[in-house]
């Protein structure tokens, strides 16, 4: 049961943070203190970043 709350908190903070620009992310005391539990967050969040940013774009090409 650890481990699925610990991904569930993990994807949450990753689709929250991903939504902020990186300045608001890295400033943020929240991502701080979830970064000590999971170092590899900063990576999901550039990722999740990524992927908004494809989404959009090719949402933007369709109209």
């Amino acid at each position: 049961v650890a481990d699925e709350t610990k991904n569930y908190e993990l994807e949450a903070a990753t689709h929250k943070f991903a939504r902020l620009n990186w300045s608001a992310v890295v400033k943020s005391p929240s991502y701080l203190t979830l970064l000590k539990s999971y170092p590899q967050l900063g990576q999901r969040i550039a990722a999740e970043m990524q992927n908004l940013r494809l989404k959009d774009e090719a949402l933007g090409k369709q109209q």
